[in-house]
């Protein structure tokens, strides 16, 4: 049995403490995704979009922005694909509910117990729309920029090196050897 412990205003996170005194973190909605967004053509034969935003690594550098994947938590009445749909058209600009594809999931950490579930879908024929975002300061300074898919290992978010291989053998699977 756990036991909530401290939850933030709005209960966005919550500490808790198991019946044997372990203590983790929770995420409202708890679990998340992530999101490729690729496109094909130019110089390199397949670029990923890649979301610069703010993570809460270095509060001395509030304005600095970290590369990720799109990312979204998982709402109570959503499933992680309706998540990923969702964000995609929120953060990204893009109608990908027909062209979406599961890549896997993975745990967070040991102190929390967050589940991330990556999500990848190919936009070269797609048009984006005008970003809506959510209306946080976070995503009001967030930007997007299209770079090579051998860019995610780079970063340092780890759905970027964990989604890179998986997003890899998704493309050669649809594309072949493009890549």
């Amino acid at each position: 049995m756990e036991k909530t412990i401290f939850t933030t205003d709005g209960n966005w996170l919550s500490i808790k403490k198991t019946d044997k005194d372990f203590y983790f973190t929770e995420r409202k909605g708890k679990d998340s995704i992530a999101l490729f967004l690729t496109k094909r053509g130019g110089i390199f034969p397949v670029k990923v979009m890649i979301r610069f935003q703010s993570l809460p690594l270095d509060n001395t550098e509030f304005q600095k922005l970290y590369p990720c994947p799109i990312t979204g938590s998982i709402e109570e009445n959503q499933n992680p694909m309706e998540c990923a749909i969702n964000e995609g058209m929120e953060e990204g600009g893009y109608d990908i509910k027909d062209n979406i594809q599961y890549l896997g999931k993975y745990a967070v950490g040991t102190q929390t117990n967050e589940v991330v579930h990556m999500y990848w879908a190919d936009v070269t024929e797609k048009e984006p729309v005008d970003i809506s975002g959510d209306g946080t300061y976070h995503e009001s300074i967030s930007k997007n920029e299209w770079r090579d898919v051998e860019y995610l290992p780079k970063c340092l978010y780890s759905a970027c090196q964990i989604g890179h291989p998986l997003l890899i053998q998704a493309l050669r699977y649809s594309y072949g050897n493009i890549i």
